[in-house]
């Protein structure tokens, strides 16, 4: 389940910093 909660965790971060780099 912590896995499954990491890798959540680093696909949201991911997303935010494709958004923020292409609005």
């Amino acid at each position: 389940m912590q896995d499954s909660n990491l890798f959540l965790c680093c696909f949201r971060s991911s997303t935010s910093f494709l958004e923020a780099r292409f609005p």
